[in-house]
């Protein structure tokens, strides 16, 4: 998902009317940006669905890979690996924590065994927020301004191609941003 649009970018920079070449540059830059910013926090920012698996543990939470959750669609306790109806949690059972990283059993714990529980929910951001958003707008102007991709030394993108980018080449503002979003 994009982390910012061609108008968001073209606004800050000041530029008006359509440029087919200048328009394309920009969002090849906004996708090449926004996947950077993903691989660097490792994690998707974009509200999409996921199954993960974990070890029970004998814990009464889970920390799924994406946050914040917002939806949960079902959670499967079976060191079987079956699935089945009378493995799923009752959804009054648990809930998502306030900072939307954790869910949390009421009285339960899973069971103490490997790969046992079974995780569907979603995460995400349905809107971007501002700070990130802004963080991108920036690195962006600040690429496209100098026309190279000097920074982009890796990661591939959706042509196959490989790239390695010097996170350090971030700016500080951005470094600072994206360290509130970095996955632990």
């Amino acid at each position: 998902m994009a982390l910012c649009t061609l108008n968001n970018v073209k606004d800050r920079l000041g530029l008006t009317g359509t440029k087919e070449e200048e328009d394309s540059i920009i969002e090849s830059l906004i996708d090449e940006v926004s996947k950077l910013f993903e691989t660097y926090c490792d994690r998707i920012f974009g509200s999409a669905e996921y199954t993960e698996y974990f070890d029970g543990g004998g814990r009464s939470w889970v920390r799924p890979k994406n946050y914040p959750i917002t939806a949960v669609s079902g959670i499967w306790d079976d060191f079987e690996w079956g699935w089945d109806a009378e493995d799923l949690i009752d959804s009054s059972y648990y809930r998502v924590a306030t900072d939307g990283m954790f869910i949390i059993l009421k009285n339960l714990t899973f069971v103490d065994a490997e790969q046992n529980v079974k995780v569907v929910y979603t995460a995400g951001y349905s809107t971007i927020p501002f700070d990130l958003r802004g963080a991108c707008i920036d690195e962006v102007m600040r690429l496209y301004k100098s026309r190279t991709s000097r920074h982009l030394n890796s990661y591939a993108n959706t042509d196959g191609e490989t790239f390695v980018y010097d996170f350090s080449a971030f700016s500080e503002n951005t470094r600072m941003i994206l360290k509130r979003y970095k996955n632990k």
